[in-house]
């Protein structure tokens, strides 16, 4: 789960995003050959930058829900940005998301297997007291 501090940057990552957006896209329409191209690099530039933060911030998020549920990490899974943050190449981001899951519905169908017969039980105890004093 992300901190307030990590929910606040990701919040303004994402604005980030969109701001970059907002701005090159109606140029990127306007624009023909040579000026095209280079808005456009121009853009993706820009967008790299702040996609990889968020990135990297969604990654150590992951991460440390991987730590919490005991799930390794596959081999080559990091990649590195332009500006040098560190983040889950797609492929790992989906096997560690995958791996959680798989973890949290196991632990979830261990308290269920083991609180469902124990709830079971009381409640047909209840109903035969009941029977019987009623």
């Amino acid at each position: 789960m992300l901190t307030w501090g990590e929910r606040r940057a990701r919040r303004r990552l994402r604005a980030e995003l969109r701001r970059l957006h907002d701005l090159y896209a109606p140029d990127l329409k306007q624009k023909k050959g040579g000026e095209y191209e280079s808005l456009l690099s121009e853009y993706l530039s820009e967008r790299d930058i702040v996609a990889t933060q968020l990135d990297s911030l969604e990654s150590d998020e992951l991460l440390r829900r991987a730590h919490r549920w005991s799930v390794e990490l596959p081999n080559n899974a990091w990649d590195q940005g332009p500006a040098g943050d560190r983040y889950l190449t797609a492929p790992a981001r989906t096997a560690i998301e995958r791996a959680v899951r798989d973890e949290r519905r196991k632990e979830i169908k261990f308290w269920a297997d083991l609180l469902i017969p124990v709830l079971s039980l009381l409640v047909a105890l209840v109903a035969v007291i009941a029977n019987l004093c009623g």
